[in-house]
């Protein structure tokens, strides 16, 4: 009988132990469960474009910038840093907002019934913030944000309307914490802009100890 009872209960240790083996298994290898595509291709729906319609050029005409917005963030986004300085909330690691949308993609149509021609020479991976035409409507700036290690921050980048064609501004690191970092001046040639100092020092380390009751 004893023996009986202590194999008994060796079984069931056995099944136990085999069945919490296989609990944990399946905890670590579930991937991300996802809705029926219908209600995915619902969700993920991109917003309407926005529009921003250029001042008016020597000749009195003018251009209609198409923005594309992005759809909901992805996980890699919400994974982001996020510092929290009085109602401000931004990315230590771009130097700009952490939450809201970007335009991923930009078009210009001339008005009144031009044909929108896309706007090439932009990132790829584009996260577009800031778009502002120039008073004269023959240029446009905007910032694109990145999180690549190699040139994580915010960098200015010029369109020339004529051509549609975008091209960077080198060696300048925006600062976006506090809203807009550039504005054109009078002159259609040049901007003013919030930068990050190149003697800024590392991010300050958060303790969790108080220091006080």
């Amino acid at each position: 009988m004893r023996w009986t009872v202590v194999r008994s209960i060796a079984a069931l240790t056995v099944i136990f132990l085999a069945l919490a083996s296989h609990g944990m298994q399946a905890q670590t290898s579930l991937p991300y469960q996802k809705p029926p595509q219908a209600i995915i291709d619902f969700i993920d729906t991109r917003p309407t474009p926005m529009v921003d319609v250029s001042p008016k050029d020597g000749s009195g005409s003018q251009w209609l910038l198409i923005e594309s917005i992005s759809g909901l963030p992805s996980l890699a986004d919400l994974a982001q840093p996020e510092l929290r300085l009085a109602g401000l909330r931004f990315n230590p690691r771009t130097n700009g907002p952490s939450r809201g949308r970007y335009i991923t993609s930009l078009m210009l149509q001339a008005l009144p019934n031009g044909e929108a021609k896309p706007v090439s020479g932009i990132p790829p991976e584009a996260r577009i913030r800031f778009a502002a035409w120039s008073p004269n409507a023959r240029h446009i700036a905007f910032v694109n944000a990145s999180d690549n290690p190699s040139d994580a921050g915010l960098s200015l980048w010029i369109i020339d309307v004529a051509s549609a064609q975008a091209h960077p501004v080198p060696g300048i690191a925006l600062n976006g914490v506090f809203g807009r970092p550039c504005e054109w001046s009078s002159d259609n040639s040049s901007l003013i802009c919030k930068t990050v100092p190149k003697n800024r020092g590392a991010t300050p380390k958060r303790t969790e100890i108080p220091s006080a009751p």
